[in-house]
């Protein structure tokens, strides 16, 4: 349901007859999908082609699911998919399509990322609303995907912008003044770190700037370390036809808790000393 109307999503699959058991892995594949408007009438449609037969499968194969959703902004329908075979939590894309001057139509091309989270409610956006005295405009829904940055995830939200009818930055952060500008933000972080096997030290900078003169703050076995947020740079990379979200691995820092002492570090060798180690 889209706004209280029924709209339908069809999947055309193609299967491969052989002989023998099935194998649903690598013999069918969904060539193209459409998005059908209460009327029956075709509102969107995509075709993903037909991939080559190598023995009794598929050289690879897509799938795609859809939902729709209704918020306090709006209402669209979110269609994700996935390539296999595909790289160890290369996740898949996510294409949202929304209802904009009474036309389902889409945002934005599909996004590429690890995972996608889910839709939310912009935190930064409302503090600043509560601020302001509730003088900007109400676009504050969000898309949150999971980002690998290649020592940690972060959350990275995305702004559903329903007055322009498009998908955009929640934020831009520009630190620093003249040209030692940067743009980095602040991001929900989600560590798994491995457990430390013997006693080395962090850096823990009072900034996440490479300024100032860091506390070295020993880490052993067994110390309890809190992993409270992180801030970096995502880059969109892409077209009208895809879009990739990419954070910029050489500019993340991370702020700790660690022995009681809050700070931020930034180097390979200390997310290495807090079990972080680099992986692709």
């Amino acid at each position: 349901m889209v706004a209280g109307q029924t709209y339908h999503f069809v999947v055309h699959t193609l299967r491969l007859e052989h002989p023998g058991p099935r194998r649903p892995d690598d013999d069918e594949t969904v060539e193209s999908w459409e998005l059908r408007d209460p009327t029956g009438k075709v509102a969107f449609q995509e075709s993903l082609g037909t991939p080559a037969v190598q023995g009794n499968g598929f050289e690879s194969t897509e799938s795609v699911g859809a939902t729709s959703f209704t918020t306090q902004q709006g209402s669209g329908v979110l269609v994700d998919g996935e390539g296999l075979p595909s790289a160890p939590d290369s996740g898949g894309w996510t294409l949202m399509l929304g209802l904009h001057d009474g036309r389902l139509t889409p945002f934005g091309p599909p996004i590429y990322a690890n995972e996608y989270l889910g839709l939310g409610t912009d935190p930064q956006r409302l503090a600043q609303e509560a601020q302001s005295g509730g003088k900007l405009m109400p676009m504050h829904d969000v898309l949150n995907f999971r980002l690998w940055t290649g020592n940690f995830n972060i959350v990275y939200p995305v702004l559903i912008n329903w007055i322009a009818g498009r998908l955009e930055p929640s934020w831009r952060c520009i630190r620093g003044s003249g040209t030692e500008q940067v743009e980095r933000c602040p991001y929900e972080v989600k560590a798994s770190p491995f457990p430390v096997k013997e006693q080395t030290f962090v850096r823990l900078y009072e900034l996440a700037e490479d300024t100032g003169k860091p506390q070295h703050i020993v880490v052993q076995p067994g110390t309890k370390i809190e992993f409270l947020e992180a801030e970096g740079h995502v880059t969109w990379n892409g077209n009208a036809k895809a879009l990739t979200l990419e954070p910029q691995s050489d500019d993340i820092w991370l702020k700790i808790r660690i022995n009681g002492k809050e700070g931020w570090i930034h180097s390979q060798e200390d997310f290495d000393a807090v079990g972080l180690p680099e992986a692709g």
